[in-house]
């Protein structure tokens, strides 16, 4: 939405100025300073628009006047319930007359058709071009527009609307921008074929040499140490390079292989390359890449194409340049799951091409590619896709496809050099020749790219061959996108000999050095063979290259395009490569200096040039957790917008000022509404809960949500709610904030597990940087990066196995028989004990004891300063994120200070304490061997950001402290309610501890029935009620489609209600759990129906620690002592930041007599 917002601030400030009498300066806009989603194409709303039909209204003389397209979207705000202008048909017009004389130059909806949709399709576009005479405009139009004339103003919101319209029309579209279609519903995964150890030992003899890693998929970092493996273990032939960053700051790795001097270009050596995983769904294509590196490297069956490739030419191969969609993507044979760059690019359409200029952001991967391109000659390349069997060759697209309907045939000059490269690769790969994907039929298994898809638009196959003299082939090895891991090998046996003989074709046709008689290189001669075009250069060394079948032919060597020099050659079928040096005299070398020679090819007939791309990308790199930098242009307008305010208003008088306020918030409203209109039509197929009143369609369910709020209804009970009237998939909304709430055990699976969807940054940066300031920042639970989280991960996973908390097992005992002793002093039967806070006690002093290592013993005192901070902590958080609207709150601003304090308090208490520790391990002092000393002493490097640390430190605070003291508050709730289930668990407390003052590890195996309540009570009550995750591509689920960026909720309290899955959800039955009960043979329990510590990769790490911590509780409480509740509290959960009793379990305990 940025685009609108920046338009309509420079119309109103702008508009200020000229009442004002200053003079507007209107600075270019670069539209690709936004983001892609808010970058409109103007060729696709040409081909696109949507068609809206007109309403039966009364067409005057002035409305006649309109285009059609003008006509169309007037319908379209009449058709608006809203309809926030209330226009009569006096001002259905938007002409000369009703503006008066504006010497043809009038803002509007004219203007801009005009001059914006008929004009060019630039992306960076001068105001004053696109909308005529801007300035003239604003001095009559908005002029009046801002005095109150309605006539104006609607022509003002008209043009906004178009604005919008266009970016709209944009932002539905496919992601294949060029036409390609690829089938919207993504497959079902199938995760049962797996390859058996037996065959894996039968192909690792088979093929000697090749590792483990390789008869698999690889991830990012198995990939990057294997070739950094290899470039260690073939030093003489291997040189592991990288050409760049991904989105993500992966490298992009490229092994280059050469049995001399690998690091090197050497003089007549062909440089030659492969390219893999171009789209991040196609991952075939990056492992036979590998399989083909180890080949080269390792040759075990002595293959002599090996040989002659790696005597004759160095190879570059890089196996993934998409590592981050490729890290997306799931197993399937059709679908986009990970096919884009992580800001949502195609990169196979972010070049330039002969007929096309890349409007989009240059991305870091195209610019790595094209940095690679311009440091290196390379004669040949292929990039390896799936999704087809074929061959494709230059050129994919063709001149004015952007109104093409379908594919055309645009060969290069020398297609038949292309079409020989491609059926090289073809007919050593029986599988290309012979079969088909889905009925599509290639003769020979080749194909022209235009030929066979609608036109690929920047494409970079065109772009090697047109700008770099590179010819490239596109090789599609496999129908299925990403098939199971268990084909890989089949799939590099059908493609080994293809590889290597096409590599071979990079030492064919004719190759030389050309030298001035003074010793110097030619640089950047135009070479012509015959009368191809383009012609193609002499590098750096004076050398050429260029790839042709036997024949005869005549070389023209140029200036550019003045021809200078002629000479004949023939090249004989035997040999197929003819070395021809050439010296030129001096006087040549003496011309040259009156050129401007580069390194790019040459077309000398004008009607073939490639059109001109000017230097004008812009490369963007979305930071996804904190965006400030875009939003900072938008609020620098804001604040110049208000400063001309205020300096208009003090010129004018009240009539005049009343005046302009009334136009301006006007205008405001318009534009709010129509912003809000645009941004719920995206979700329109997906229900919602009917909304409150007007403002409901601004304010969505908040009214609803505060109301339940004041009666004590939480968001989780409002979500059962809705899910029972609206189905498993629904959406609600807060103002600008869309949330789609996703239930049912598939769903949750494909959102967790298949796509391993991104945690949701709106809601986790509240908790990581709630009021500006830093809370849990980068810890575990709000860390959205995916690969910094797998590092942090990496670190606590020791700490949290069973086996090291087994060892801990003693301070878990000892923190229970403490609270146990505390409880007892108030075991009197009479004295009514409200058991929250106790149990919240005990539960930090755990977590201080094992995780952090120091005695904070909150259990023994009335207010402990390190509780009370986190009780606060906890409060301010919750606030934050139940309430959208808090800070603007003057009733909550002492709240948010007192948060502040706590919170920077809670910090340096934290930080004296890591510091402490970091102090004590240099000076090789006793340090227990707790979770904080396992942290920093497998810390990787010599130094780490001690705030990273303390994130980590707060989190364990919250998480440890607060979800099992709620999980045990209800579970005691839960027991003086079921007389039964309480019996049960006594009876099995009673046999494995009976007296004894201490719980062994033995003990605690044996009981079963403990470890059911513990389950059937987060079951009912989850400690996280839900959590959320973001799209960030279109995705469809259960067949309703998703639209990208949205923000997804899943809920294990929905889910645990859910009677489909635990009949009679209502009820405590902790049989439900146990494996021999009626209830386990329904097979419900899995990890997609009950889910309380989350799951998939970013489940809970201290789910283990939890459950233990749990259980020595609640078996040392129903050992002490017999309860009863206090009937007169409520047994209802209260939604803060986690789920809590409402009124903290309080209960009346009696010391058991045995």
């Amino acid at each position: 939405m940025k685009i609108l917002d920046f338009l309509y601030l420079v119309i109103i400030s702008n508009s200020i100025k000229l009442l004002n009498g200053q003079t507007i300066n209107i600075r270019n806009i670069t539209l690709a300073e936004f983001d892609q989603d808010e970058i409109f194409s103007l060729e696709s709303f040409n081909s696109e628009r949507r068609k809206v039909s007109l309403e039966p209204i009364i067409l005057d003389q002035e409305l006649m006047m309109l285009s059609q397209r003008e006509a169309e979207r007037l319908a379209l705000i009449n058709r608006l319930e809203f309809n926030p202008l209330a226009i009569d048909k006096r001002y259905h017009g938007f002409n000369r007359q009703i503006l008066g004389k504006m010497d043809n130059n009038y803002i509007g909806s004219k203007i801009c058709h005009d001059n914006f949709i008929n004009g060019s399709n630039r992306r960076i576009i001068d105001i004053n071009t696109f909308c005529g005479n801007f300035i003239d405009d604003f001095k009559i139009g908005m002029g009046r527009a801002l005095s109150g004339d309605r006539r104006t103003l609607y022509s003002v919101t008209l043009f906004l609307v178009k604005m919008e319209e266009r970016r709209i029309v944009s932002e539905d579209r496919d992601i294949e921008k060029d036409g390609r279609k690829e089938a919207k519903n993504n497959d079902e995964v199938d995760n049962t074929v797996k390859t058996s150890s037996g065959f894996v030992s039968r192909i690792w003899n088979f093929f000697k040499g090749y590792s483990d890693a390789s008869l698999d998929y690889q991830n990012y970092e198995t990939l990057s140490k294997n070739l950094k493996n290899l470039a260690e273990l073939y030093p003489n032939k291997a040189f592991l390079y990288s050409i760049g960053k991904t989105v993500e700051n992966r490298d992009i790795w490229v092994m280059a292989i050469a049995n001399s001097q690998p690091n090197h270009h050497l003089i007549l050596r062909p440089e030659v390359k492969y390219i893999g995983l171009m789209h991040g769904n196609k991952y075939p294509s990056q492992e036979i890449l590998y399989y083909l590196i180890q080949t080269l490297l390792e040759n075990p069956q002595h293959d002599p194409s090996v040989n002659y490739i790696l005597d004759n030419m160095r190879v570059h191969i890089l196996p993934s340049l998409n590592p981050d969609g490729g890290e997306r993507s799931i197993e399937q044979c059709t679908g986009k799951i990970g096919r884009n760059n992580s800001n949502g690019y195609d990169l196979n359409r972010n070049f330039d091409d002969m007929y096309f200029c890349n409007p989009e952001p240059l991305q870091p991967e195209t610019q790595a590619v094209i940095d690679w391109l311009d440091k290196n000659n390379f004669v040949l390349s292929a990039s390896l896709h799936t999704g087809s069997f074929v061959a494709s060759y230059a050129y994919d697209n063709f001149p004015h496809s952007e109104v093409a309907v379908g594919p055309q045939k645009n060969p290069t000059n020398d297609e038949d050099v292309l079409k020989n490269l491609a059926y090289t690769y073809a007919k050593n790969n029986p599988f290309m020749l012979n079969s088909s994907c889905d009925g599509e039929v290639f003769e020979n298994g080749i194909t022209n790219g235009g030929a066979w898809f609608p036109p690929v638009r920047g494409g970079m196959q065109d772009y090697n061959y047109w700008k770099y003299g590179c010819v490239e082939t596109t090789i599609e090895v496999n129908c299925c996108l990403k098939p199971p891991a268990s084909e890989l090998i089949e799939i590099w046996n059908q493609n080994k000999i293809s590889l290597l003989e096409y590599f071979k074709m990079g030492n064919t046709g004719v190759k030389g050095v050309i030298n001035y008689e003074n010793g110097e290189p030619a640089k950047y001669l135009s070479v012509k063979v015959n009368s191809i075009e383009p012609a193609f250069k002499t590098n750096e060394h004076g050398e050429y290259y260029r790839l042709l079948l036997p024949g005869s032919y005549n070389i023209t060597l140029m200036l550019d395009c003045e021809e200078f020099y002629h000479i004949p050659f023939v090249i004989s079928p035997e040999s197929q490569l003819l070395v021809l040096n050439i010296t030129l005299n001096n006087q040549i070398f003496d011309h040259s200096a009156h050129f401007e020679l580069n390194k790019y090819p040459v077309f000398c007939n004008e009607l073939k040039r490639p059109v001109d791309c000017k230097e004008r990308h812009v490369q963007v790199q979305i930071d996804k957790e904190h965006n400030g930098s875009k939003k900072s242009n938008l609020n620098f307008y804001y604040i110049i917008l208000i400063l001309d305010l205020f300096q208009m208003l003090n010129n004018l008088s009240i009539r005049q000022a009343l005046a302009v306020f009334l136009g301006t918030s006007s205008s405001f409203i318009i534009y709010l509404t129509f912003k809000q209109y645009l941004r719920l039509r995206r979700y329109k197929h997906i229900p919602n809960p009917q909304t409150k009143g007007l403002l409901g369609f601004f304010s969505g369910n908040y009214v609803e949500l505060s109301e339940a709020a004041e009666k004590d209804i939480g968001f989780a009970e409002s979500s059962i709610k809705w899910f029972k009237e609206l189905g498993s998939i629904y959406k609600i909304y807060f103002f600008d904030q869309i949330i789609v709430a996703v239930n049912g055990a598939e769903a949750v699976k494909k959102v967790v597990i298949d796509l391993d969807l991104h945690k949701n940054d709106t809601s986790y940066n509240i908790l990581a940087y709630p009021f500006k300031s830093r809370a849990l920042g980068k810890g575990l639970v709000t860390q959205i990066d995916k690969e910094k989280w797998k590092k942090s991960r990496a670190l606590f996973n020791h700490g949290f196995q069973r086996s090291v908390l087994m060892q801990c097992f003693k301070e878990f005992d000892d923190k229970a028989n403490i609270v146990m002793e505390k409880l007892r002093s108030q075991a009197d039967g009479k004295k009514l004990v409200t058991l929250f806070p106790e149990i919240n006690k005990f539960a930090l002093d755990v977590i201080s004891a094992i995780a952090f290592g120091f005695n904070n013993d909150s259990i023994n005192e009335n207010r402990n300063y390190l509780n009370s901070l986190v009780i606060d902590l906890l409060q301010g958080l919750n606030d934050a994120m139940v309430d959208p609207l808090i800070e603007f709150k003057p009733s909550k601003k002492k709240l948010i200070r007192e948060f502040k304090k706590s919170l920077a308090e809670l910090r340096n208490f934290s930080r004296n304490h890591i510091q402490q520790r970091i102090k004590d391990i240099e000076n090789k002092d006793y340090v227990p061997n707790d979770i904080l000393t396992i942290i920093i002493n497998n810390f990787e490097g010599d130094s780490f950001d001690i705030e990273d640390l303390i994130d980590e430190f707060l989190t364990f605070f919250i998480a440890g402290q607060e979800t099992v003291a709620n999980s045990l508050a209800f579970a005691i709730l839960e027991l003086g309610q079921n007389c039964e289930a309480f019996t049960k668990l006594r009876e099995e407390v009673d046999t494995v501890i009976g007296s004894k003052p201490h719980i062994s590890n033995d003990d605690l195996s044996q009981l079963e029935y403990t470890n059911c309540v513990f389950k059937e009570t987060l079951r009912k009550w989850p400690p996280a009620p839900e959590f959320s995750r973001r799209t960030y591509e279109e995705i469809e689920i259960n067949g309703v489609r998703i639209p990208k960026n949205t923000w997804i909720m899943l809920s294990p309290y929905v889910s645990g209600r859910n009677s489909e899955y635990f009949p009679e959800p209502e009820k405590f039955i902790p049989d439900r759990f146990d494996q021999n009960s009626e209830f386990s043979k329904l097979n419900m329990v899995n990890s997609y129906t009950y889910f309380p510590f989350s799951l998939g990769p970013r489940n809970c790490i201290g789910q283990n620690f939890a459950k233990m911590e749990a259980k020595i509780f609640l078996a040392k409480f129903v050992q002490n002592f017999d309860f009863r509740l206090d009937e007169t509290q409520s047994f209802a959960g209260k939604e803060l930041l986690t789920l809590r009793p409402k009124d903290g379990c309080r209960i009346y305990l009696t010391q058991r007599s045995s």
